[in-house]
């Protein structure tokens, strides 16, 4: 005997996936040039410890000084930051900022650091 399962759709939902890119916003209280300075010094000291072979421009687009809310215009309508002039740094693709990057960058940066999941 063959048993048939009927389900009745309630309602459909669109698939959520875990690609997403991160935005850092840092004080500028340092140059650009030193921030950059000090991430791709991390990017060393992980690619020797874990030997891995990252670039720079494998995990980051270019970072640029800018508006914060100029960064964020066009993402989720509740994204704010009161920074007028600060350091952005975005990922190079979905997914492209490691964990441990963030850790570091929220660490290396102090407590001002902002971080927002672009969906």
């Amino acid at each position: 005997m063959k048993t048939i399962i009927i389900i009745n759709i309630h309602s459909f939902v669109d698939l959520i996936t875990n690609s997403s890119t991160e935005l850092f916003v840092l004080d500028a209280d340092k140059s650009l040039e030193v921030v950059k300075d000090i991430l791709q010094e991390a990017i060393n000291l992980h690619n020797k410890a874990a030997n891995t072979d990252y670039k720079f421009e494998d995990i980051f687009d270019e970072s640029y000084i800018g508006s914060a809310d100029r960064a964020l215009e066009g993402w989720n309508s509740y994204y704010k930051s009161d920074k007028k002039e600060a350091i952005i740094i975005i990922g190079a693709s979905d997914n492209s900022i490691p964990y441990w990057m963030w850790e570091f960058m929220e660490e290396a940066f102090g407590h001002s650091t902002e971080r927002f999941h672009l969906g």
